[in-house]
């Protein structure tokens, strides 16, 4: 059998080699990854949640010489001798309607403050003042009962 210590050293030191291999294989079949094909543990990874820009809800009313326009959100609505039409965009109303609208805004941002204007966005209310001045209102009750008047209001 075994003669000498060299022999059993060598049996002792390819033992030890042998099972360290074995070691080695058994700890890295237990730690393997699955297969692209494969789903881990029927586990879902979400996409991190993006925040979506903040919905603006715009109304806008023109007084043109007694013609009623209201824009809410691109949506036009023309009350002209109590009579009220819709239209969809600002490209399907009549071009006399599109000339007011126009001439309002121009007239509006142009510098000159004679007339008052009104703008709602998101819920609050903003005046324009014929001093170029600016006010916002939370409701619509809030702005004072001479300038809703003026603009047209109750």
């Amino acid at each position: 059998m075994l003669n000498t210590d060299l022999e059993i050293t060598l049996l002792l030191i390819s033992s030890i080699v042998f099972i360290g291999y074995l070691v080695w294989i058994i700890s890295k079949s237990l730690y393997k990854k699955p297969a692209t094909g494969i789903q881990k543990n029927n586990l879902k990874i979400q996409d991190p949640v993006k925040k979506s820009d903040p919905v603006i809800s715009v109304f806008e009313k023109f007084d043109y010489l007694g013609t009623k326009i209201y824009n809410n959100d691109g949506k036009y609505t023309v009350v002209e001798d109590n009579v009220s039409r819709n239209f969809n965009s600002i490209n399907e109303l009549p071009l006399r309607y599109q000339k007011m609208i126009l001439e309002m805004q121009t007239q509006k941002f142009s510098g000159r403050k004679d007339n008052y204007y009104m703008e709602n966005k998101n819920g609050s209310y903003t005046v324009v003042f014929p001093d170029g001045n600016k006010k916002k209102y939370k409701t619509y009750q809030n702005i004072p009962e001479n300038i809703r008047k003026i603009m047209g209001g109750q």
